[in-house]
């Protein structure tokens, strides 16, 4: 399988002192039309998957799930497990990748 991840040039500064999910968050607020992900031939940009991450996260901290917490998940490599990633972040959590063959 091929993914890859196309990150916008930042100021190196900036990125430093900054979380990967805050800084996400700034780039897909900068450039929400220009893609993040490609994978498998689909192209995703900043903008769908921020509002993918969001709605997860949001979902997880309904869920019970709180700063300092640990979330496994259990997904194939792509978009879905780079989603889940951000979104256990921005719920302040910290995940723990399982592989779904184990």
């Amino acid at each position: 399988m091929h993914s890859s991840v196309d990150m916008p040039a930042t100021n190196s500064a900036e990125t430093s002192s900054s979380s990967i999910e805050d800084l996400f968050t700034r780039i897909a607020a900068q450039t929400p039309e220009a893609i993040a992900i490609s994978d498998r031939g689909r192209q995703v940009s900043y903008g769908t998957l921020s509002d993918c991450a969001w709605t997860l996260s949001k979902q997880l901290v309904d869920a019970g799930v709180a700063a300092g917490d640990f979330v496994a998940l259990s997904l194939e490599r792509g978009t879905d497990m780079i989603c889940a990633m951000l979104a256990t972040l921005m719920a302040g959590a910290a995940y723990i990748p399982v592989d779904p063959r184990y």
